[in-house]
């Protein structure tokens, strides 16, 4: 479970990824929006990378307990995949920004351990 100062990094992590792409997503950068030290962050992450692996296993979770709501026979197929396409079409809509992080191809070209993450689910 992660701390509300956790949350707090990986949620403007995302805004920051959103508004400047990968490129401009640094601790430097992150640690301005929150307005704390680049120390600081360092004491509730490693790197960078890890905030990125925090917030595709946030969405993995997510994905995987909505697979387990509809993991039950009385649905159809058809029932079960508009559920959790209307689920995750809800989830980007209340956070836009979160679109840039989990779709952006730019973000895993270059780190072997975030591409393994997605190839890995």
């Amino acid at each position: 479970m992660l701390s509300e100062r956790q949350e707090q990094i990986i949620n403007e992590s995302i805004k920051l990824i959103a508004e400047k792409g990968i490129q401009g997503f640094t601790i430097k950068n992150l640690s301005k929006a929150i307005g704390i030290s680049e120390p600081a962050i360092y004491r509730h992450f490693k790197s960078k990378t890890h905030i990125l692996l925090t917030i595709l296993d946030d969405f993995t979770k997510m994905a995987d307990m909505l697979s387990k709501l509809v993991d039950n026979d009385k649905f159809s197929a058809f029932q079960k995949t508009s559920f959790i396409f209307n689920k995750m079409v809800d989830m980007f809509a209340e956070t836009p920004s979160l679109v840039s992080v989990i779709f952006s191809e730019e973000i895993f070209k270059n780190e072997e351990i975030l591409k393994n993450k997605i190839i890995k689910k």
